[in-house]
């Protein structure tokens, strides 16, 4: 399964939310992909299907972190602190919704 731009971005972001409870390398790599997509819903979605469903780290990301495409590590930071805030509240015992 690849990404094809031509897809409605909606059908596009929702299978990058559904492809997070599909682990494998298949998986990643069509994530990864969809990150370099037009729509920031798609880079999100795939982005946060990455950290939160795959649960790969930033090392694991390195090939995205080096890569030329600025928006797709924007995205990843973007998900990855807002983890860390969310993840300090739970420590500190705050919720936020």
């Amino acid at each position: 399964m690849r990404y094809q731009e031509y897809v409605d971005w909606e059908f596009a972001a929702m299978a990058a939310s559904a492809l997070s409870s599909y682990p494998g390398e298949d998986t990643v790599l069509c994530l990864k992909e969809g990150l370099r997509a037009s729509g920031w819903h798609v880079r999100l979605n795939c982005a946060e299907a990455l950290i939160y469903g795959l649960g790969l780290s930033k090392t694991l990301l390195f090939d995205i972190y080096n890569g030329r495409d600025r928006y797709a590590r924007e995205i990843l930071n973007y998900v990855l602190e807002k983890e860390e805030i969310r993840r300090k509240d739970r420590e500190e015992g705050q919720w936020h919704v």
